[in-house]
């Protein structure tokens, strides 16, 4: 326990000392490869009259008659297949982006842990070197929770589906067996999000290694999570250990973070369900705020946590001792 807590100094010192890592951080953090996300969200029901509808806020009957909203009903395919292209584009753009500002990050952690000194340039370059393999180590190791999300996803989808289907020309059926149905839907959805919470957890872990092992060993995808894998079961406590530390600080900041989000969450939410206008300006007051605290909260917290690992990784392989030998690609 000693040495994780002069690890954990060691850390700290580094992420103060290497300021070059927060930008980089916050770069991981803008596009959606940080370790933290902050906002705030709220269900409201409401009561919407069947016959004449005099219970929707005029904002809400204004979006339904606009012609975009009325041509996405009419024919949705269209609409669904471009957004998922799109969706699958950016997301793509953004997990490149993402590993560049990782390598960069392991890249001046690294040299800075050696007692050099660093620059986001030096690291981008670095990262930019990297970037296709480490792309591929982060996509391998999603690809369960990938597969996972898509299970829950299309059997929540099927269940919406069918229920549209048997109301659909205001069908009169006994809510009972639809609510017992819903019920065991929603306890099964959450047991199985909670097992793909675990899985995702552990290859994090792995994930964090292996990038690593990437950018400063200089080793391929493969031979990455080969060597990065003998390593965290070399040591298992160490890395359980940081894991948790990196997984309770997540919690605190975005706990604190979700505080000020909750208030401007609410009284908009207040607001809808009373029926009044659209509240424009709580809504990007909301949103700017997320943004904000994710991008600079989120991207200093990434920064620690990439120092971590990195002091972290040269404890293993400073304290390895001679075993099975992965080759470099």
């Amino acid at each position: 326990m000693n040495n994780f807590v002069d690890l954990l100094k060691r850390a700290a010192a580094l992420w103060w000392r290497a300021r070059a890592l927060w930008p980089l951080g916050m770069l991981a953090a803008f596009v959606g490869a940080g370790d933290l996300s902050v906002g705030g969200n709220a269900n409201v029901t409401q009561r919407v009259s069947v016959d004449g509808g005099a219970d929707v806020p005029p904002w809400l009957a204004d979006l339904a008659a606009s012609p975009l909203v009325r041509g996405f009903l009419d024919n949705p395919w269209p609409y669904v297949i471009g957004f998922g292209l799109a969706l699958v584009g950016l997301s793509i753009v953004a997990a490149l982006v993402g590993a560049l500002a990782h390598g960069a990050m392991i890249r001046v952690a690294d040299v800075a842990d050696q007692g050099y000194a660093a620059t986001a340039g030096d690291g981008l370059r670095a990262g930019a070197a990297r970037v296709v393999p480490l792309f591929l180590i982060n996509l391998i190791l999603a690809l369960p929770v990938i597969v996972g999300v898509l299970v829950v996803g299309g059997v929540v989808a099927m269940a919406v589906v069918g229920v549209v289907a048997s109301t659909e020309g205001g069908a009169n059926l006994d809510p009972g067996p639809m609510i017992a149905s819903l019920i065991g839907l929603v306890f099964c959805a959450l047991g199985f999000i909670l097992l793909l919470w675990v899985v995702g957890a552990l290859l994090g872990v792995w994930a964090r290694v292996a990038q690593r092992v990437c950018v400063i060993e200089v080793r391929g995808p493969l031979a990455s999570l080969g060597r990065a894998w003998g390593l965290i079961r070399h040591n298992l406590g160490l890395s359980l250990l940081t894991w948790l530390l990196q997984a309770i600080l997540g919690g605190v900041a975005s706990f604190i973070l979700a505080l000020p989000a909750l208030g401007l969450a609410f009284p908009a939410a207040l607001a809808l369900a009373r029926g009044g206008p659209f509240p424009v300006g709580l809504v990007v007051a909301l949103v700017l705020y997320a943004l904000l605290a994710s991008v600079i909260v989120g991207g200093l917290l990434t920064a620690f946590n990439s120092a971590m690992w990195t002091v972290m990784f040269r404890a293993f392989v400073g304290r390895e001792r001679p075993y099975e030998s992965y080759g470099a690609a």
